[in-house]
């Protein structure tokens, strides 16, 4: 109910706004005036055909534009499948199986286990690190008692873990 008003009022508003200044504009209809007629420039010719061979390349441009995108398009339709949103010359890989994934993590974690062993040993940066990690080990009730060994090397340090008592977690 209120914005119906509101409408009313700003409605009424505009339409008394336009209508003084229009009277405002017109010129006086007192006895002896006469309305004079105005002349009214035209553009000259050559700014005219100036502005339409503009307008006409920058059309020219906007269809060569929408012409890329539909070719760009169609490539889109012809190499994706509609059902799996997926190239259809893309090669299906089956997921792995619960086995191969175990030997992928055995493999990359032996990598890394082989990474850490050839690193040097860096005492002066190794020492207060290995002392640091303790500390905030044994001051988190969570995982006090979870961490077995540490050992730090030139920048990296590994922590070996107990097992875990799922009640605890």
């Amino acid at each position: 109910m209120k914005l119906r008003s509101f409408i009313s009022a700003a409605s009424i508003t505009v339409a008394l706004g336009s209508a003084a200044a229009l009277l405002l504009r017109l010129p006086s209809s007192a006895p002896g005036s006469a309305l004079q007629a105005r002349s009214v420039e035209r553009p000259s010719p050559s700014s005219d055909s100036s502005e339409g061979t503009r307008r006409e390349q920058e059309l020219e441009g906007l269809r060569q534009q929408v012409s890329r995108l539909a070719v760009d398009l169609q490539r889109v339709r012809t190499t994706v499948s509609n059902t799996s949103g997926l190239p259809v010359n893309a090669d299906s890989v089956a997921p792995l199986s619960n086995e191969e994934q175990e030997q992928n993590w055995l493999a990359h974690v032996q990598k890394l286990d082989r990474a850490f062993r050839d690193e040097p040993i860096d005492a002066d940066w190794s020492q207060p690190m290995l002392q640091k990690i303790q500390r905030e080990v044994a001051s988190n009730e969570l995982t006090a008692g979870l961490v077995v060994d540490v050992q730090c090397r030139l920048r990296t340090c590994k922590l070996e873990l107990g097992p875990a008592d799922p009640r605890r977690l």
